[in-house]
C-alpha cells in the first residue's frame, strides 16, 4: 500500500514540478516539446500503473 501511494506521490509531484516549469519559461521550442514528450509519457503510462497497483493490492489482500 505505501509503495503504491509513494509513486503515485512521485509522479504527481513530477507532473507539478513540469507544469511549474512550463509556466515559468513560457513556450519555448525545446522546453515545450520535452514537456510535451513527458505529459504524453505519463498520460500513456498513468493507466498501466494504477491498474497493475490495483491488481498487486488485490492478489495481496486474496492471498494474505
Amino acid at each position: 500500500m505505501r509503495k503504491g501511494t509513494s509513486l503515485l506521490k512521485t509522479v504527481f509531484l513530477l507532473v507539478l514540478f513540469l507544469v511549474t516549469i512550463q509556466k515559468i519559461t513560457g513556450s519555448s521550442d525545446f522546453t515545450s516539446s520535452v514537456l510535451g514528450i513527458f505529459q504524453a509519457i505519463i498520460v500513456t503510462a498513468m493507466p498501466a500503473v494504477i491498474m497493475v497497483a490495483g491488481i498487486y493490492m488485490l492478489i495481496r489482500c486474496l492471498f494474505r
